[in-house]
């Protein structure tokens, strides 16, 4: 019988003998014997311990759910592991808890969170960690700092999301060495031009310009006007082509911009020319439909010409 099969089997009422048997299989594994004494026994079970103060995790349970406090056989343990460490500095000490300092400041995360939670401030032997990982940089000097920290600002931005976080959210203005990583992404691109730059970026376009949505945006909420170099990308999707139409080229329409997809033809023929497209307009529609069938501006157009023919001959008879 395993320590597990013994676990609930204790757990019903049976016979001291058995107990005491069934006691010393679970006794051999931390996370039952700590069970065992929280839940069954709810109090300390001393059989257990040895096997319970081996294991960080379990020490740590142990001492807040079963001790009520601190716990020295299990320290050794707990010192070790970062996180257990956190964790037992202040759901047990209620405070800071040298012993486990080491092991935390060796861990970027977890050297945050004691300075988050244990510390409430600065704590200068987890920086050099700290300062390695963009992401707990960041956090620190948001949540830590409250403004710029220099030692992290390598790490940062070296990523695209942390390095537009920290100019928007901690600078509040640009993070110069940051953008290499922000202008190779369209979707931070067009953020940080709009929260942070709150103008065009230029050098951010080209990432920019490859992608339909972030085209749209831009020229929408940025430039306030036409964005030439996204009107590719955007003249391939269905959606943000319809949109670009309808909320940035408006009545602004030039043959040459028109042809660039289906749906720009399409509302050319219904806002500028009233019906059949002119000739070579209509041809282009025409090798757009070849191109797919199945293209929903270019059925609708085709349908709507088809009707247009009937009618007229329908006109013609009647004459």
């Amino acid at each position: 019988m395993n320590a597990q099969q013994a676990f609930k089997v204790l757990s019903r009422n049976i016979s001291r003998k058995k107990r005491d048997c069934l006691e010393q299989t679970i006794s051999q594994d931390a996370e039952f014997s700590n069970d065992y004494a929280r839940y069954v026994i709810e109090g300390r079970f001393e059989l257990g311990e040895e096997a319970i103060s081996q294991s960080a995790i379990w020490s740590n349970h142990y001492a807040r759910h079963v001790i009520d406090g601190r716990w020295e056989p299990g320290e050794a343990a707990v010192c070790k592991d970062p996180e257990c460490a956190l964790n037992y500095a202040n759901d047990v000490i209620g405070g800071r808890w040298e012993p486990g300092e080491a092991a935390i400041s060796k861990d970027a995360f977890w050297s945050y969170r004691y300075a988050c939670i244990v510390i409430q401030g600065r704590w200068e032997p987890g920086e050099a960690a700290i300062s390695k990982d963009p992401e707990c940089a960041l956090n620190y000097a948001k949540d830590v700092i409250g403004g710029r920290w220099e030692p992290g600002e390598a790490a940062i931005s070296q990523d695209v999301e942390c390095s537009l976080s920290y100019a928007r959210d901690v600078l509040k203005r640009r993070f110069k060495l940051g953008e290499p990583a922000i202008f190779q992404d369209a979707e931070a691109a067009y953020t940080y031009a709009r929260s942070v730059i709150k103008d065009r970026w230029k050098r951010g376009e080209d990432a920019i310009c490859s992608d339909a949505q972030q085209s749209y945006k831009y020229a929408m909420n940025v430039i306030g006007g036409r964005f030439q170099l996204g009107e590719a990308a955007i003249g391939k999707s269905d959606r943000y082509a319809f949109l670009y139409a309808k909320h940035v080229i408006r009545e602004n329409w030039t043959r040459k911009l028109a042809v660039m997809c289906p749906c720009w033809l399409y509302i050319y023929a219904e806002d500028v020319s009233k019906g059949r497209l002119p000739k070579a307009m209509h041809n282009k529609m025409i090798s757009f439909g070849i191109i797919d069938s199945e293209n929903k501006y270019v059925k609708t157009y085709c349908s709507l010409q088809s009707v247009t023919r009937r009618k007229r001959r329908s006109f013609n008879c009647t004459l």
